[in-house]
């Protein structure tokens, strides 16, 4: 069990004939898929304190995130042989981001207006949930959360913006495989939690490969408390064998190899029976580390 993979399905947590499943497979046949293909979201927020992201300076940085996402950090396609991009692999969502970079546009064109002394632009009004940028309808309702409304800006009724997010989605293509699309999305996540630093925001991502890999981590701990559990179950064996063999006077030194075979043989035959389940290309999820536990339990 330490030295196999786990994979862990999120879905297999799901009862089997859920509605849930079922309004899977509805969506995967209604975009076409084979599969579950890239989805991932992006979570920015301030790093100030009680701040927003109605800055300049801030907006810029969330721009930045989508463009590193779009056009840096690459997937491996097994078709045409060569890293791409996601701009290069998404088909149906490629602009679903947009409202923020469009947001981000209006903004600082009205914030430069203001400084200059000049009127504000009448075609560009940032309002929540529908904004206008250049007289082009824009809906914020998928990007912005925590939204706070006031009056202090004549060409927006927003105060206060918490968060804004990112969303991310392309369908299967380009021949990836289960472990390929998890390995783009634990990228994406790795290198924003260890490559990039944002001067004015703090960048989250969330997945379902992310998740996976909490589950996995999780599941590791449990290891330790088995060896814990079965460290201590052989103590109290070895003293309670002893004390119960010197008092019937039957104590000898075999008293200690019996005690702790007990203890061990139910363990390997857990082990056995899961190794066996593996060889045959049983999925190892991160839930059978509580098997050894019934055995203690027993």
């Amino acid at each position: 069990m330490v030295k196999t993979k786990r994979v862990n399905d999120l879905r297999g947590y799901t009862p089997y004939g859920a509605r849930a499943l079922h309004e899977f497979d509805v969506r995967d046949e209604f975009f076409g898929q084979s599969g579950i293909g890239i989805r991932f979201f992006i979570l920015i927020l301030p790093k100030a304190k009680n701040g927003t992201m109605l800055d300049e300076k801030v907006l810029d940085e969330a721009v930045e995130v989508d463009n590193i996402i779009q056009k840096n950090l690459t997937i491996y396609n097994r078709i045409t042989n060569k890293e791409e991009s996601y701009n290069q692999v998404c088909r149906r969502f490629c602009t679903i981001n947009d409202p923020v970079s469009l947001f981000a546009i209006g903004w600082k064109e009205q914030q430069e207006n203001l400084r200059n002394g000049e009127p504000l632009n009448e075609k560009t009004r940032l309002d929540y949930p529908f904004s206008k940028v250049m007289d082009m309808n824009v809906n914020l309702q998928l990007s912005f959360f925590g939204v706070e409304f006031g009056n202090s800006r004549n060409y927006t009724n927003m105060e206060k913006v918490e968060m804004i997010v990112l969303l991310y989605r392309a369908e299967r293509i380009g021949g990836w495989t289960n472990e390929d699309i998890s390995n783009y999305e634990m990228s994406v996540s790795n290198y924003f939690k260890n490559n990039f630093t944002g001067k004015y925001i703090r960048v989250l991502s969330i997945s379902t490969s992310y998740a996976q890999v909490e589950f996995d981590r999780s599941g590791k701990i449990l290891i330790t408390f088995v060896s814990v559990g079965l460290i201590i179950m052989c103590l109290c064996s070895l003293l309670s064998n002893s004390l119960s063999a010197t008092f019937m006077r039957q104590f000898s030194f075999y008293k200690f190899p019996v005690a702790l075979f007990a203890c061990l043989c139910p363990l390997m035959a857990s082990g056995t029976a899961l190794g066996l389940l593996f060889f045959g290309g049983v999925r190892n999820a991160s839930i059978l580390g509580l098997t050894p536990f019934s055995y203690f339990g027993y």
